[in-house]
């Protein structure tokens, strides 16, 4: 499972990643018609930039339903910035992802 990274304003995306996960990118996670998990505020831009993404889309209001949308099994990668994964780790939490791929969104 796979951890999408998407960041508003001054942030970059990047896509995260549970560690043994298959999926490399947000284009990979479309073509396999994997659940992408990500919050109402990064809907729109992640649309107007990935539309095939729509059909595998779960959006969650709160930013910690996110990253644990992966771990209930709503979906298979998620949209999260690296601060928000940062901090998780920090607090010793979703220390099973990790930050893959390249940019998705800035």
């Amino acid at each position: 499972m796979f951890v999408l990274a998407a960041y508003t304003a001054n942030m970059v995306s990047m896509l995260l990643k549970q560690n043994g996960a298959q999926i490399t990118s947000i284009t990979e996670a479309i073509s396999l018609k994997a659940e992408i998990c990500c919050q109402v505020n990064q809907e729109a831009a992640l649309l107007s930039k990935y539309p095939g993404a729509a059909p595998f889309l779960r959006v969650f209001k709160k930013r910690s339903e996110v990253l644990a949308g992966i771990d209930i099994g709503a979906c298979r990668v998620a949209i999260a910035s690296t601060e928000e994964l940062e901090a998780a780790h920090a607090a010793g939490q979703h220390c099973d992802k990790a930050a893959v791929g390249d940019p998705l969104l800035s």
